[in-house]
């Protein structure tokens, strides 16, 4: 998914949730993905994390502080609240992905059995 963007104070600033940020998300701030839908305190340190990560790929700097988001999500809740569930759809499958890829345990390759028999009858 591309970068998207979200207005505040007559701003846009870029969004962008993916890989990196959901598994920041759920390691800085224990957020299980399943929740987000349901709970609603889990916007502050996801809008932050996803500004964080906008900004970095657009090489801007994010003049945005944590203790800001409160005031960010009043503006612009229902905006970002949209955005969400298409992010966690698509970067939840890439992890399930990549997981199930990285636990895979590399076999050996053997070499098949011959399955040919060769006639030793003499004649």
């Amino acid at each position: 998914m591309s970068v998207k963007y979200i207005e505040y104070n007559e701003k846009k600033y870029p969004v962008k949730l993916g890989v990196f940020s959901l598994q920041e998300m759920q390691e800085r701030e224990g957020i299980d993905l399943s929740e987000m839908e349901t709970n609603i305190s889990l916007y502050k340190p996801v809008l932050f994390l996803a500004l964080e990560l906008g900004a970095r790929i657009k090489r801007e700097t994010l003049e945005l502080k944590e203790e800001d988001m409160d005031i960010v999500l009043d503006e612009c809740m229902v905006e970002f609240a949209l955005m969400i569930p298409e992010w966690i759809g698509k970067d939840t499958e890439t992890m399930e992905k990549l997981t199930a890829v990285g636990g895979q345990k590399k076999r050996k390759k053997v070499a098949p059995k011959s399955t040919s028999t060769k006639s030793t009858a003499k004649g």
